[in-house]
């Protein structure tokens, strides 16, 4: 080897190799009338909201949420607050609504690519109780699209619009009435 190449891989070496990535606030998605949050994103994007009530309560109107919705469980677990589903094939027509109106899988030059193909979602809300009356529920929304029309082998990666978080949360809102 030649003694600068060493030179720079020793360098490089003391340096660290560790890059952090940045540090990204929270964001807010929705507030309500009187300004309050009502849906935000954290890092990880999941889609948080306060919800009214007691957490077994709360898991209660989720699981029947995510029934009205159409989406069965598959994960339900009471001891940890989590419950939904982690490979929920998504029909084309979906909770009132066309598939594309739920997730983002991008786009050809005849459009939305999400409605051609089959696409398999993970849904997932994890509660935490923030106090004795009150329940945050985080809603974490995935998906994989493998396209119908033959030109790919590879799945494509779908992000959330976030109008299921939204619908869920609207959901639960509701049923806690």
């Amino acid at each position: 080897m030649r003694p600068y190449l060493v030179g720079t891989l020793l360098l490089l070496a003391g340096c660290g190799g560790r890059i952090n990535p940045p540090d990204y606030p929270d964001r807010v998605d929705r507030v309500d009338e009187t300004g309050n949050i009502i849906l935000e994103r954290g890092r990880d994007e999941r889609a948080r909201a306060t919800i009214a009530g007691k957490v077994n309560r709360v898991f209660d109107a989720v699981a029947a949420s995510y029934t009205e919705l159409g989406i069965p469980p598959t994960l339900v677990d009471r001891t940890e607050y989590r419950y939904g589903n982690v490979g929920f094939t998504v029909p084309n027509s979906f909770a009132g609504g066309r598939v594309e109106q739920y997730f983002d899988c991008g786009s050809d030059i005849t459009g939305a690519l999400a409605g051609r193909g089959r696409l398999v979602a993970a849904v997932v809300t994890t509660l935490t109780v923030q106090d004795s009356v009150t329940t945050l529920a985080a809603t974490q929304v995935t998906g994989t699209l493998r396209r119908a029309d033959g030109t790919s082998t590879r799945p494509v990666t779908c992000a959330s619009t976030g109008a299921l978080e939204e619908q869920l949360r609207k959901t639960v809102e509701r049923r806690m009435k």
